[in-house]
């Protein structure tokens, strides 16, 4: 294929040293005549194009790698015979740079991927890249005879090649010739050769050379009007498959034999060849012209085109309705001759696959009428939305729906499904809180893709349900209290589990939600907006560390700062509670053998040193529980503690009633990929419904606040404009000058809040018609799945119109600001004095945490001694007066909670219900005067019973696995080791061995490959493991068994045993990638082989 270049033409007058040794059309000897059949072994070194002429100066080859040195590259092109035609020698310096990269990068690059594809391939057959011919140098074989058939008449020669230029539509489009042109040389013109027994050589000659050397020579003359004659690279895929493969059926084979030109005296065989490439021509001419699927991608509908336009913005401009208005309205462009009707599908996040069928020859026309027919679709999209009566058209699409009102929660059954209680789970890094979530609920809330990738860490919100079973025991002597999983959770009292302990009916005293939040310090602000749904705490604290650590009291001092559960003091039940995890390591006497204290007493110290470390936390009259999460021990006790929890206090008839408010903790589109745009459903609204005793239905009119905003500085949403107006300050020591954000006034956000209607009420896998406080849901909506995608309205607002809070912003003013206390290692860089004072101050970045939002900003104005400050917000916020703001500012290692304070006015953006605590405002410390503070006695008589009954419990499972035999190790036996000829050795018994340690022979013996660096592959019978064996290349001598055993062993370290009970009764997970332990059923991640 020629690139965009000028192109110098290789003519014969140039190449007059070879005018000699040009072949005649047909030879009987051994070169290449009509009666020789070219052996298929050398098929592959015949030119497709010609064996007299290089390819042209300037043109775009394939070239394919066979040597890598410190000089360059060194290859062959194997579309012009390869190295019996054409060798080719790209030099380190014409590689040329790469997207991304530098040109002293792109070569160390280029030439490592052609190293490794040589290794890969093997010698003499690496990688193919796409190269412009830079020089020719010709040399003459002509004389030359060494009994090869190549040897007499084909002209050798060297082509220097270069990368510099070389696009990607260019390398695209040249390799894609190279396989067209290829593929009809081997499957065309080769196949016909050898069903009528002639040669290769001479097919090839009169059918792809005879056309490229036609095309050749008009364009020489400069007569480039067709593309073949334009393109000579392309005349041999012209020649056999528009040329003869378009020939009409009624026409005899001697047309065929006139296009080949053929002379030859041997007419019967030149006939029965062309009557072979005939049939494969039309049958390649055939295929090719089937239609195939042509598509595009586009975005239709979304925030991102609307909010860019000015005016038009409505309620209800978001909405579904004008998305399948849009998808149904048949006033589109026509389809062209050849292209099938329109498909359309959602992909996701605004964008749309639209796909129709035609021939491959109208690709360019299908492509652009399927633009054209995307523009009318977001066309047709934005008339809707931007209709004045956007929002009433919406409304009339769904003639069962009617506005909302505050309807009072109907008891159950009605709600019997949705959980009562949320119940947030709090600690370190690796404390066990996903664990416990997944003992309490069976379920891993590590879903998201990135959290799978870094080998489960949790780095979102996990949800999850479960409900707490009591035992119904007639004579009361029972009473036990057990988890119930969602999964096995029907609905049906029926169908509940007899209790463990003495066979009676159970039933279902409560249902809950838990909320896991990540324990990493740079992930604070996901767990401070978990902690607006919070109703209790479950803070899990490693046994085997100082309780609490620095990061856990940052959250305590977070859930004591938000105000969540200020409803549930003075109750006699605490709400919060402490999940002493991992406990069994402290009842472990082989790993406390140097201590003198009994498990108890452990447990006991450990105990109380945390309750001592908790003074002044919101967790200082916790209930400790010790737990074995893996095992599900202890996990009894937290039962009955959740199971007296009483749900939110709803408020009292004087107190007036409270329209449900649902805060976003999540939003996300639930359509999947390939989904037909017709049948699309509206985002997903989840969290929480706070104003207790009241309830949001299906088929509501509901609003969300703020919406999309037009001017937000963050770029979320709206259009992107600078953060603030900046001044410049010198910094000490130097002369350049450090930009400062202004505290000056700035204007107001513009914001549209979003009117939709409520379609589906789920939580957890069970609808619901109607949900009230208490729990987490999710809400289907009618709005684009677009704005809900990825998170996007996390923070929002949810509630019937008229009743939401107002909107604030980009100045808020908050007061009775206190500071909290640092976690190490998050001041300044070699400071360890640094105060949180030192850290707000003016013009100081922050982020701000109101319920679930959380807002980047910095600080206007600060007043220290009236507990006072002004702060410049990114992005709108809603939020009553009144309401909690926890303020993080940015330290050495990332933003940090610094303190807290009360929302009390701003830049008003939209006007809303005053929900503001007026107690709360006068007064910061009430509230807690009233808390009841339980004895301090009762409290450590209640953990010392939940310590008896934990170790009663461990004791029982460890005498229980005894008796079971549950042995901690496993016999592998011994490897059976035989030499197999001079350079191998046999492993007879190697399927045993995998076998004994529960593990797939591929899985082991990949491990011996890639850590062990042993060349083996698996022999014998692999049906069953007594006859699957391992073959090795092994020359180093008769120390093989001592490696073997040497690699053995760290294997069973690294992927068998249990690092927490050191038990070799392990099993590995479909994806190879964790680890269980069936004794203690503790998992771990290991690296995937």
């Amino acid at each position: 294929m020629n690139s965009t270049k000028p192109t110098k033409r290789y003519t014969e007058a140039e190449t007059s040293n070879s005018a000699n040794t040009k072949m005649s059309s047909i030879k009987s000897n051994k070169n290449g005549g009509l009666g020789d059949e070219t052996p298929s072994s050398l098929a592959s070194q015949l030119s497709f194009y010609s064996y007299k002429y290089p390819p042209e100066l300037d043109s775009a080859v394939v070239v394919q790698v066979e040597r890598v040195d410190d000089a360059g590259l060194f290859g062959v092109l194997t579309d012009w015979g390869g190295a019996n035609h054409c060798t080719a020698y790209l030099p380190i310096g014409s590689i040329g740079k790469e997207k991304g990269r530098g040109e002293r990068k792109a070569q160390q690059h280029f030439l490592t991927k052609a190293r490794r594809s040589l290794k890969h391939r093997g010698h003499g057959s690496g990688m193919p890249f796409v190269a412009f011919v830079q020089s020719i140098d010709h040399a003459s074989r002509s004389g030359v005879a060494d009994g090869s058939a190549f040897d007499i008449d084909q002209e050798l020669y060297h082509v220097t090649v270069t990368r510099r230029g070389v696009t990607d539509e260019i390398e695209k489009a040249t390799l894609d010739l190279s396989r067209d042109v290829q593929q009809c040389g081997l499957h065309l013109v080769d196949k016909a050769a050898a069903l009528a027994k002639v040669s290769r050589r001479w097919a090839r000659q009169v059918t792809m050379h005879a056309a490229y050397e036609r095309a050749n020579a008009s364009a020489a003359e400069g007569d480039e009007e067709d593309e073949e004659e334009a393109h000579p690279e392309k005349a041999p895929v012209v020649f056999l498959v528009d040329t003869i493969g378009s020939l009409a059926a009624d026409v005899s084979v001697q047309t065929v034999v006139d296009l080949l030109g053929s002379s030859d005296t041997n007419e019967e065989r030149i006939e029965l060849f062309a009557s072979r490439l005939l049939s494969l021509c039309r049958n390649e001419k055939q295929r090719r012209s089937q239609p195939v699927s042509i598509s595009v991608t586009a975005y239709i509908g979304g925030p991102t085109v609307l909010l860019q336009r000015e005016g038009g913005l409505t309620p209800g401009s978001f909405d579904t309705s004008h998305l399948m208005s849009s998808f149904q309205s048949d006033c589109g462009p026509p389809p062209p001759d050849g292209c099938d009707p329109v498909s359309v599908r959602a992909r996701g996040n605004g964008k749309y696959t639209l796909s129709t069928n035609a021939p491959p020859e109208c690709e360019t026309t299908a492509k652009e009428y399927l633009s054209s027919f995307a523009a009318h679709l977001q066309a047709e999209w934005l008339k809707s939305a931007q209709s004045p009566d956007a929002s009433e058209s919406a409304q009339e699409t769904q003639p069962t729906q009617r506005k909302a009102s505050v309807k009072t929660a109907p008891s159950a059954p009605t709600l019997s499904m949705q959980p009562s209680l949320n119940i947030g789970v709090i600690g370190d890094v690796a404390n066990g809180k996903s664990t416990l979530v997944k003992a309490i609920s069976g379920k891993r809330t590590q879903a998201h893709s990135s959290e799978q990738q870094k080998h489960g860490i949790t780095i979102r919100l996990g949800f999850a349900n479960a409900a707490v079973l009591q035992c119904q025991n007639e004579t009361g002597a029972c009473g036990a209290y057990s988890f119930l999983p969602e999964s096995e959770d029907s609905g049906d009292a029926s169908r509940l589990p007899v209790c463990e302990k003495c066979g009676h009916f159970t039933k279902v005293v409560a249902r809950f939600s838990l909320i896991d939040c990540p324990g990493h310090a740079e992930l604070m602000a996901t767990m401070l907006a978990g902690a607006s749904a919070f109703d209790a705490v479950i803070l899990a604290a490693a046994a085997n560390v100082p309780c609490p650590t620095p990061q856990a009291r940052q959250h305590l001092e977070a859930i004591k700062l938000s105000g969540a559960m200020d409803g549930n003091k003075g109750q006699e039940i605490p709400s919060i509670a402490i999940a002493q995890t991992k406990a069994e390591l402290l009842a472990d006497e082989k790993k406390n053998a140097v201590s003198r204290l009994s498990p108890e007493e452990r447990l006991e110290l450990h105990a109380q040193q945390g309750r001592d470390n908790l003074v002044g936390t919101a967790a200082r009259n916790a209930p400790i529980f010790p737990v074995c999460a893996p095992a599900g021990l202890g996990l009894e006790a937290i039962a009955e503690w959740i199971a007296h929890i009483p749900s939110p206090k709803a408020p009292n008839n004087e107190e007036g009633a409270v329209s449900p408010h649902l805060n976003v903790l999540r939003s996300f589109d639930i359509n999947p990929a390939n989904t037909l745009a017709g049948e699309a459903k509206g985002g997903v609204l989840g969290g929480t419904i706070l104003g207790g005793g009241h309830s949001i239905s299906i088929d509501d009119i509901l609003e969300v606040r703020p919406g999309p905003c037009l001017n937000s500085r963050n770029g979320k949403g709206g259009n992107k404009v600078p953060a603030a107006s900046s001044k410049c300050k010198k910094t000490a020591g130097s002369t350049k000058k450090k930009p400062v954000a202004s505290s000056g006034p700035s204007d107001p956000f513009q914001v549209q809040p979003l009117h939709f209607r409520c379609t589906s009420l789920m939580t957890g896998k069970s609808p619901l018609s109607i949900a009230g406080s208490g729990g987490l849901i999710a809400v289907g909506t009618s709005l684009d799945p677009a704005v809900c995608a990825d998170n996007k309205m996390v923070g929002a607002v949810v509630g019937p119109p008229g009743t939401l809070p107002p909107v604030w912003g980009p100045s808020l003013y908050c007061g009775q600001f206190e500071f909290v206390a640092l976690v190490p290692d998050f001041g300044h860089k070699n400071d360890n004095t640094v105060k949180p004072s030192d850290l707000l101050v003016k013009s100081a970045p922050v982020r701000c945490h109101i319920g679930s939002s959380s807002i980047n900003g910095h600080v206007a104005r600060i007043s220290k001694s009236h507990r006072k400050l002004e702060l410049c917000l990114d992005g709108p916020v809603c939020a009553a007066k009144g309401a909690n703001v926890a303020i993080e500012a940015k330290g050495n290692n990332g933003f940090v909670l610094v303190a807290h304070a009360k929302l009390f006015g701003g830049d008003l953006v939209l006007e809303g219900e005053e929900l503001e605590d007026k107690k709360a405002l006068a007064d910061p410390d009430c509230g807690e005067q009233d808390e009841k503070l339980p004895d301090v006695h009762l409290l450590v008589d209640s953990d010392k019973e939940h310590r008896t009954r934990f170790l009663d419990e461990l004791q029982n499972r460890n005498e229980e696995a005894v008796v079971a035999g549950g042995a901690s190790r496993v016999s592998v036996p011994l490897p059976d080791i035989a030499r197999d000829g001079g350079a191998h050795v046999l492993l007879s018994n190697f399927g045993l061995m995998a076998h004994a340690l529960r593990r797939d022979p591929n899985h082991l013996m990949g491990y011996l490959q890639k850590e062990g660096g042993l060349s083996c592959v698996l022999a014998g019978e692999r049906s069953s493991p007594a006859t699957t064996a391992l073959r090795v290349r092994w020359r180093g001598g008769r120390n093989f068994a001592e490696r073997f055993t040497s690699i053995m062993r760290k294997y069973i370290k690294a992927y068998v045993t249990c690092q927490e009970c050191r038990s070799a009764v392990t099993e590995l997970n479909a994806s190879k990638n964790e680890i269980l332990c069936r004794r203690c059923n503790a998992r771990r991640f290991v690296a995937k082989l």
